[in-house]
C-alpha cells in the first residue's frame, strides 16, 4: 500500500483523502505513471510511484478528473478527461495541457489504438467519439451514455463498448450493434464495465450493476457474439 494511511479529522467524513479514478503506466518505462482524482487533479510519478508531482494545481478545469491515458509510443503524449466531458491533451509529459474536445458528459474512458496511436476513442455520458488525427477532430459514433470501451486484443478493428448495456463493432468503431438477450445473451441492463483477455482474445467479460449493488457477470468465449 502506498497510502495515505492516516488522516486528521477536520470536517466531513474523510477530509483530505481523495480517490483515484484512473492509472496510466507508460509501457516503454513503467517508472512513468499518471493518475487522476476527482478533486485532486492529475499527478505524475517518474519513480515507479515512490514520489509524485501534481500537474494541475494551477488549473481548476483539470482538478475534477476521471480518466487518463498515455500514448504507448510516446510518454510525453497524454490525454486526460474531466467530469464535464472535456478532453485535454499534453505533448510535454503533463507540463501543459490543451483542450481538444468537449463531449457533453463525464468522460469515463480514453482508449488509444496501440497499433496506430493517432487513433483514439472517447467513452462519455455524452456518447462515443472517434478521432484518427491525435484528437484534433472527433466524430460521434454512438449516441448513448458510454462507461467503458475495449479493443479485442490483437485485432483493433473489433471493439466492445458498454453503458447500461453492451455494444460491439466489427469495423473499427464506425458502426455499433447492441447486444441483446435473444441474439447474444445479455439479459439485463445496468451500469456495465468490460474486461478482455490478452491470453485468449475471444474471451470478454462484462460486470453489470443492479442499482448500487452487484448485478450480473457475463462471459463470452466467442469474441462478444
Amino acid at each position: 500500500e502506498v497510502g495515505p494511511k492516516t488522516w486528521s479529522r477536520t470536517s466531513s467524513w474523510n477530509p483530505g483523502v481523495g480517490r483515484i479514478t484512473a492509472i496510466a503506466v507508460y509501457p516503454g518505462d513503467t517508472n512513468i505513471i499518471y493518475v487522476t482524482s476527482p478533486g485532486g487533479g492529475i499527478w505524475k510519478s517518474t519513480q515507479g510511484g515512490k514520489q509524485w508531482v501534481p500537474l494541475s494545481d494551477a488549473n481548476n478545469s483539470l482538478m475534477n478528473m476521471f480518466n487518463i491515458t498515455v500514448d504507448p509510443a510516446n510518454a510525453n503524449v497524454v490525454y486526460a478527461g474531466n467530469s464535464g466531458g472535456d478532453l485535454y491533451k499534453s505533448t510535454d509529459g503533463g507540463a501543459s495541457w490543451i483542450l481538444k474536445k468537449s463531449t457533453g458528459g463525464n468522460l469515463r474512458k480514453i482508449l488509444i489504438d496501440p497499433t496506430q496511436t493517432q487513433s483514439l476513442f472517447l467513452a462519455s455520458n455524452g456518447g462515443l467519439y472517434k478521432s484518427v488525427d491525435g484528437g484534433s477532430t472527433f466524430t460521434k459514433k454512438l449516441a448513448a451514455s458510454i462507461e467503458d470501451i475495449e479493443f479485442k486484443p490483437g485485432d483493433p478493428t473489433i471493439l466492445y463498448a458498454s453503458g447500461s448495456t453492451i455494444y460491439r463493432s466489427s469495423d473499427y468503431g464506425e458502426t455499433w450493434t447492441q447486444l441483446t438477450a435473444v441474439a447474444n445473451g445479455i439479459t439485463n441492463t445496468g451500469r456495465t464495465l468490460l474486461g478482455v483477455s490478452a491470453a485468449d482474445p475471444m474471451v470478454v467479460y462484462a460486470v453489470q450493476s443492479n442499482g448500487s449493488e452487484f448485478g450480473r457477470l457475463y462471459r463470452s468465449a466467442d469474441g462478444g457474439n
